[in-house]
């Protein structure tokens, strides 16, 4: 009640109506701000990206791999959507699918002229022996979409990747997907310590929360390893979407941009894909200067 009186009082001795609500507007945005930080208690993850160097996208060879430590955390769903992605601003690539168990991306996109799609078991040393002569015979952009468990393929092979990395001239990137367990955060920092030159991104996929809120990843916002992954890289999150029609990816095999332009689905529904792809875009370009590529 103290504030209404007291903007009563400033109308009435001369200040306009306009320029108090002109105030009001002015602070709308902060405290919108506030609300959702104090929300998320206190962990921002877009805190720094104002001064975060984004790499060009299509600078030398790039190794980008899309992981987590379970299945069914969205990983092919990043995946797919990275190479939407990419593919609109007219990258050409190569997209090993290495997931024996749920094949998502590499049908999805089988039949892309712009693309070069193969299988490549990378926990076995022939997938890996594989990899490295594609890298050799580039540079390339390389996308990968890793089985679940990504710790495995370095484990066994990582120090001949490094070496090939150095070799080749390649810079590994790795998207990995987070839920609010322990045992993501666990995962990521066996990896870190086996890979500790690649840039790393978190993936935070609200679907995973218990609330589908920031504030639901308190394991990963606690964790000792969360400075040094944001000292190099970014926290992405991926934000919630009409689940009954991006599961279709799974089922009909096809982009997302293909199913949110389809007719046999709800009007409301593609709309909300289309809003979903667009904020997914927004991530990705906190973390990579995509570039529109002619020809």
């Amino acid at each position: 009640m103290d504030g209404f009186y007291a903007a009563r009082a400033s109308t009435s001795a001369g200040a306009s109506l306009d320029g108090f609500l002109t105030a009001v507007h002015i602070f709308a945005a902060f405290d919108n701000y506030v609300s959702d930080f104090k929300r998320n208690k206190g962990y921002d993850p877009y805190f720094g990206d104002d001064k975060f160097d984004r790499e060009v996208l299509a600078k030398g060879g790039r190794l980008i791999m899309v992981s987590g430590f379970k299945g069914g955390v969205g990983k092919s769903t990043e995946c797919a959507m990275f190479i939407e992605i990419a593919m609109a601003f007219g990258h050409r690539f190569i997209v090993i699918e290495s997931d024996r168990r749920n094949k998502d991306v590499g049908p999805t996109f089988k039949n892309m002229a712009e693309l070069r799609v193969i299988a490549l078991d990378l926990a076995l040393q022939e997938g890996m022996e594989n990899l490295l002569k594609i890298m050799a015979a580039g540079p390339y952009l390389i996308v990968v979409n890793t089985p679940a468990g990504m710790t495995q393929p370095f484990d066994e092979h990582g120090e001949v990747l490094k070496e090939a990395l150095k070799t080749f001239d390649y810079e590994l990137t790795v998207f990995f997907l987070m839920n609010s367990q322990k045992q993501s955060v666990d995962e990521l920092s066996d990896f870190r310590r086996m890979m500790p030159h690649a840039r790393v991104h978190p993936v935070l996929n609200l679907k995973e929360g218990a609330r589908n809120e920031i504030a639901d990843f308190k394991e990963w916002d606690n964790s000792d390893i969360r400075p040094e992954i944001e000292a190099q890289g970014r926290t992405l999150v991926m934000p919630l979407g009409p689940m009954a029609l991006m599961n279709r990816l799974e089922q009909d095999k096809v982009p997302f941009g293909t199913l949110a332009q389809d007719p046999r689905f709800g009007l409301f529904d593609r709309h909300q894909l289309q809003e979903w792809r667009k904020s997914m875009r927004a991530q990705f370009e906190r973390v990579f200067k995509f570039g529109r590529i002619s020809g």
